[in-house]
């Protein structure tokens, strides 16, 4: 690993994120892994919801 890079297990403590496609298969995957290295507030918009487009 690059000694640049900030550690993965204290980055995401405590950040907001924004999970798009978080409800399919790869997005839960990522949502899960957030959950586990902390994340303050992860947000997956749903299609219907949101127009991510716009």
């Amino acid at each position: 690993m690059n000694p640049d890079w900030p550690d993965s297990t204290t980055f995401w403590r405590n950040k907001r994120v924004t999970v798009t496609g978080g409800a399919g298969f790869l997005g839960s995957f990522v949502v899960d892994k957030l959950r586990e290295r902390w994340a303050a507030d992860i947000f997956a918009p749903r299609k219907r919801e949101y127009d991510l487009a716009q």
